[in-house]
């Protein structure tokens, strides 16, 4: 994490979250209710010149929030969710969650039970300045910290990129490609932008792919005809909402997140709230994925309105 948090931006707040996944079924990880587990969350947010922050609504203003204040948040009743583990949820707006469960492989069922807050990131932040204007997210990049491969070991199914992975073929998928990054604007929520891995880093493969590839075939490869039915009727419903905006595309287009609002007590402020899940239904998110680390960096700036 060392070099993560040397790269820091000049005038700029930088937010950077680790997490891994972990897991040691064989099988899908949304199939039968398993989780991925996270071994750490580490941060920093650096505010430039002329803006705080501060981590939820009641906190500390500073120009630095450090790596333990982050983890104390997501760990502590001072943070919104506790945040333990990224489960197997899916989100269609970008705000709320639901949780992707089978509850009988034979009879083909699948429900979708509010997901726990403990299944994915959601931290809040609040900006002020003594100068009106906005908060605008200019950068945004998805990366690991290496490569875990992934041997199959049941019936044939079609990578993420389509092509056959036979029974004792090895396959390499990425944790960034299923990844989603939201941030919401004020206490009404407003969904802002939804950021995926930018299309062919990788291997990412734009949205959510499609039914006969990927986490979908290998689904469907391992569990029965009607639950494959079941599922595919399920995908339609929630896939390809939300819209998606590949995290390179911010770098020319940066994107408008919250206006700092009227004066008051000196300054100007405005919040937002930073979501970060595993999506479920995202044509990478299998097996291949567990044990890697997942890395965030967010540039955001204040801008004149």
């Amino acid at each position: 994490m060392s070099t993560l948090s040397k790269k820091l931006f000049i005038s700029v707040l930088t937010l950077i979250i680790t997490a891994g996944a972990f897991a040691a079924t064989t099988f899908a990880w949304f199939t039968l209710g398993d989780e991925v587990t996270v071994s750490n969350i580490q941060g920093t947010v650096v505010a430039g010149e002329g803006l705080e922050i501060r981590l939820g609504t009641t906190g500390e203003w500073k120009s630095f929030i450090s790596q333990s204040d982050i983890a104390t948040y997501l760990a502590s009743s001072g943070g919104t969710w506790e945040f333990d583990k990224f489960g197997a949820v899916t989100s269609i707006d970008g705000q709320s969650f639901t949780k992707l469960s089978v509850t009988d492989n034979e009879a083909g069922t699948m429900t979708f039970p509010a997901a726990s807050t403990k299944e994915y990131v959601e931290l809040i932040f609040e900006f002020r300045s003594k100068i009106e204007g906005k908060i605008q997210l200019f950068g945004a990049t998805l990366t690991q910290t290496g490569a875990v491969l992934f041997t199959n070991d049941g019936t044939v199914f079609k990578n993420a990129a389509g092509t056959d992975v036979a029974n004792g073929e090895t396959v390499t998928e990425y944790i960034s490609s299923s990844a989603r990054i939201s941030i919401v604007e004020g206490t009404t929520p407003t969904t802002k932008v939804v950021i995926e891995q930018t299309i062919g880093t990788d291997g990412n493969i734009s949205g959510s792919g499609v039914l006969a590839n990927g986490s979908h075939s290998f689904f469907k490869s391992r569990n029965s005809v009607a639950l494959g039915t079941t599922y595919d009727g399920h995908f339609a419903t929630y896939i390809p909402a939300p819209a998606l905006t590949p995290a390179s595309s911010l770098s020319t287009t940066p994107v408008d997140v919250v206006t700092l609002g009227a004066l008051s007590g000196g300054y100007h402020s405005g919040t937002i709230t930073v979501k970060v899940w595993i999506e479920g239904f995202d044509v990478n998110a299998y097996n291949p994925v567990f044990g890697q680390i997942l890395n965030i960096s967010l540039n955001f700036k204040r801008v004149n309105a």
